[in-house]
């Protein structure tokens, strides 16, 4: 308060000399230049304080988090799906949903083999050198970096959204959210598995397994 109220008297005292009828031509060229330079400095004051509102630093010591913002869009392409639907089949799962940042980038299935009950459906997404991948599987497999719905389960904790459960584990290199059910025309199962890879800082697990809850209740 104290400087605020030395700003004003250094405006006003050049001033006075300003509109002074008794002040020289000079004295009151040298004075407006003083008010001029005066109100400049308190406007490059204000500026900074409220420049130092929006902004608050992070003084934590902690390592910063992931945006855990949820892109509500389409995130794969409507020709991108087609070709999926067509030589994936029935039953295609896709993201409705991925976090800010990502966009797609490719898709492959891994065709079954002798340790491999049906085939795999991976969908990657990108966003500055992490990668989102989305897996589909027969749960009767499990797969790489992913999903595991056998009867002895690995995972860091799990969560219930709905009839079922959704659970994450985290890892070296990324981290992974999946679940598994049933459905009329799939008896043995179908898992959906989210691995983040390349990081371990991702959204929270809840942001996660929510995404992939969504996904799933707006069916394949």
């Amino acid at each position: 308060m104290s400087q605020i109220i030395a700003n004003i008297l250094f405006v006003l005292i050049p001033l006075y000399f300003v509109l002074s009828k008794k002040s020289s031509k000079r004295i009151k060229k040298i004075a407006g230049v003083v008010v001029v330079i005066v109100i400049l400095g308190l406007v490059g004051e204000l500026s900074a304080k409220l420049s130092q509102k929006h902004y608050t630093p992070n003084n934590t010591g902690t390592t910063a988090t992931a945006p855990q913002t949820i892109q509500a869009s389409a995130p794969v392409p409507s020709s991108v799906t087609q070709q999926i639907d067509a030589q994936y089949g029935a039953n295609v799962y896709l993201p409705k949903v991925v976090p800010q940042g990502f966009i797609y980038t490719s898709w492959n299935i891994t065709q079954p083999s002798a340790t491999v009950y049906s085939p795999i459906l991976s969908v990657t997404f990108g966003n500055n050198g992490t990668l989102l991948i989305w897996k589909e599987f027969d749960s009767r497999d499990s797969v790489d970096n992913g999903g595991d719905c056998s009867q002895n389960q690995y995972y860091t904790s799990s969560t219930q959204i709905g009839n079922l459960t959704y659970y994450y584990a985290q890892g070296n290199h990324g981290n992974d959210v999946w679940t598994c059910f049933t459905t009329s025309t799939d008896s043995n199962g179908i898992g959906i598995d989210i691995y983040f890879a390349n990081t371990t800082v991702t959204p929270s697990p809840s942001s996660i397994e929510n995404m992939l809850a969504d996904s799933i209740n707006q069916g394949s």
